[in-house]
């Protein structure tokens, strides 16, 4: 059985994971929904029951290309409805998507409706209902000229579990809530707190998961009318669920405080009708009423503070501001994320924001703002770290054999640890005097605890090893899912690679600027430039590009969509004296612009692709395992005869297409070509390379 599961703007990621987690062989993931097929399709229910974060699972029944109504009315007839929908209760047609021939979603929904019931009169003389209050749910959803037509199993919504009531005042909707949980790591052992819970959402969907209940529990699925709904399946399902939950703990560890009376009584009836008052507790409280606690180090704090939209700006700027002033005052060294839609108020507590998620909540653009409160201040005590002996000895080694080697060839930027010891899974790479270290995200499994007592150790090490401050340590976290800038420190560097300059920022974004791991690629196409017309797509900063024609390159041109990446390029070329007029720095969708290129007019290409991108600058998806034999094709068409294309990728479990091949006279994997001494094998990294000749 394929499904598809709609995916909230952000959390596709989140619902692909959970979804094999339950069994389903993921098949594609892209912007609003994941496919995935499972086997036994005993198997669906199990999801109706514990997915968290999908709203809708839709078993498509018809897809094919639409272009108007005939070819929708025939698409829809495809299907034998009468083998799926019962003559009562009837159904509702439900519109996701756009196409140019629409422009009204009622009236694709009355084609595919007379579709259906033209069907059944043509069978049984008899139809169906239709209309919105019907419970069986068809859906017709349209995307880039197609359109797939299935039913949804769901009904409403899966996120909501059926807790609240009519008319509920929250403004977060369930699923949301269990994503903020898993965007800020929260884990069942971690004690959580929540100081404007409103409903309680967050709360209750945190007791949901440490309890081990099934979300679905307690809700009706548009299945149950499904003709090919398994009563007895479902119920195996349930008795399995029941089983899975856990004895509640001694105190509960959940604790929901809000200064409205009314929203906390709300909260303890909903957790009394789930059966999960023994996980929460709640109280009457204003945010300066925070209270102490024995260990604020193991806490996080969640929270989904007013945006402002009843408040005047000076109230919720000064609660905001309140906030970070209590935090710090009464809970050192714990974790604070907070949802916001607004930069300012974010800045407005007074915290150092460490990362970013973007979150899409309707036609809210919101940000999880994620700080590390500071250690304890004067009076309380303050705990010691001691470095690590094993992460002491493993970077002296490093360190002291790599500088030699740099130093030899004109190196200013090199890796010098890679998650070489489990424990301690980190990047720490040297940039000339400075010192830039990014956490790969610990498993969910993890103790957020745990992880950032390692982290803190991890960085007392290498202050002790390269003998600095612990604040002069640049230090990110690569956790999926965030913002690609950080801050807004222009904090520019150069360094030198063998004999060129290439700008870096180790503090502002994700990436500095030059991928390290790369070098040795940039090596064997500067080594092989020389004469030839050169192109490198998906350029990034064009280091590639630099050392190309710094090698005597006759032409290379660069092509990459984001306009702050050209710009960036653009400097690189300024610092090494390199002319734009014969190297051309190319602004542009790559897969567009390579398409419209002319044929046969280069000799050598860099393709480094992303594993997926959506870009809001572009129409263009690409899924770099579903796209790489027609973008090669197109590398293809552009190489003189003979010319030469160096493939690389990220992308994990990725495999050449095999159709390729004969295209190409010569196809050689080429990834241990590229390596260098500083960046070997990774458990880490799914970098990997070819080189392909024409």
């Amino acid at each position: 059985m394929k499904l598809i599961l709609s995916a909230p703007g952000g959390l596709e990621d989140l619902v692909a994971q959970q979804s094999a987690q339950l069994g389903c062989d993921v098949e594609h993931v892209t912007p609003g929904e994941v496919r995935v097929h499972i086997e036994d399709p005993a198997k669906l229910y199990d999801l109706l029951l514990w997915l968290r974060h999908t709203s809708r699972i839709i078993l498509p029944l018809a897809e094919g290309p639409v272009e108007g109504d005939e070819d929708l009315y025939r698409l829809t007839q495809r299907v034998d409805w009468t083998r799926h929908l019962p003559l009562v209760p009837g159904f509702r047609v439900d519109v996701f998507g756009s196409a140019e021939w629409i422009r009204d979603r009622r009236y694709p929904a009355v084609i595919v409706k007379d579709a259906i019931v033209d069907q059944f009169r043509d069978k049984f003389d008899d139809r169906p209902n239709s209309g919105s209050d019907e419970p069986n749910r068809v859906e017709v959803r349209f995307n880039r000229g197609r359109a797939t037509v299935g039913l949804n199993l769901a009904g409403e919504p899966l996120d909501r579990r059926g807790y609240r009531a009519p008319g509920h005042p929250a403004t977060l909707r369930e699923g949301l809530g269990a994503a903020l949980l898993e965007r800020a790591r929260w884990t069942p052992e971690t004690p959580l707190m929540d100081p404007f819970c409103g409903s309680g959402t967050l709360i209750i969907e945190a007791a949901l998961i440490a309890s081990g209940q099934a979300p679905g529990l307690y809700r009706e699925n548009s299945a149950e009318h499904w003709l090919r709904y398994k009563p007895d399946a479902m119920a195996a399902a349930r008795a399995r669920a029941v089983k899975k939950r856990r004895e509640p703990p001694r105190e509960p560890r959940l604790w929901g405080r809000d200064i409205d009376p009314a929203f906390i009584q709300l909260c303890r009836k909903q957790a009394d009708d789930m059966g999960l008052t023994p996980w929460v507790k709640f109280d009457v409280a204003s945010i300066e009423e925070l209270p102490d606690v024995e260990r604020p180090d193991e806490w996080l704090v969640l929270t989904n503070p007013p945006w402002g939209k009843r408040l005047r700006t000076d109230d919720i700027e000064h609660l905001y501001e309140t906030l970070g002033k209590t935090m710090k005052a009464h809970w050192p060294g714990a974790r604070l994320a907070l949802l916001t839609d607004r930069r300012e108020l974010a800045q407005a507590t007074g915290l150092r924001v460490g990362r970013r998620n973007a979150i899409s909540a309707g036609v809210d653009k919101l940000h999880l703002h994620h700080y590390d409160i500071g250690p304890a201040t004067a009076g309380q005590p303050v705990k010691t770290i001691e470095p690590s002996p094993d992460l002491a000895a493993r970077l002296t080694k490093r360190y002291k054999h790599l500088r030699k080697w740099a130093n030899r060839q004109g190196i200013e930027a090199y890796r010098i640890y890679d998650a070489d010891i489990p424990e301690y899974s980190f990047v720490i790479d040297l940039y000339g005097d400075r010192i830039h270290v990014a956490e790969y995200e610990p498993p969910k499994q993890i103790d957020p605890v745990v992880a950032r007592r390692r982290r803190e150790q991890m960085l007392c090490t290498v202050a002790q090893v390269f003998e600095m401050a612990e604040s002069d340590i640049v230090f990110k976290t690569r956790a999926r899912g965030g913002d690609y800038e950080r801050g807004e420190d222009d904090d520019w560097m150069e360094i030198s690679e063998e004999g060129a300059r290439l700008r870096v920022n180790l503090t502002r974004y994700n990436d500095t600027g030059v991928f390290l791991d790369h070098r040795g690629a940039r090596r064997w196409l500067a080594q092989n430039a020389s004469g030839k017309d050169c192109l490198n797509l998906f350029s990034y900063t064009a280091t590639a590009s630099v050392r190309m024609a710094l090698a005597g390159a006759r032409k290379v041109a660069s092509v990459d969509l984001s306009p702050r990446y050209t710009r960036w390029a653009e400097q690189n070329f300024r610092m090494n004296k390199l002319a734009k007029e014969q190297h051309p720095l190319i602004q542009a969708d790559v897969v567009e612009w390579i398409y419209n290129a002319p044929p046969a007019i280069y000799d050598m290409v860099l393709l480094d692709p992303p594993t997926f991108s959506n870009s809001a600058r572009t129409d263009t998806v690409l899924d770099l395992k579903k796209d790489a034999a027609s973008l090669l094709a197109e590398v293809h068409r552009v190489l003189r005869p003979g010319g030469q294309c160096l493939f690389s990728n990220n992308a994990k479990g990725f495999k050449l297409p095999k159709e390729l091949e004969p295209a190409w006279s010569e196809v050689v994997p080429f990834t241990e070509r590229t390596r260098d001494q500083d960046c070997p094998p990774s458990h880490r990294s799914g970098h990997k390379s070819w080189l392909l000749t024409k």
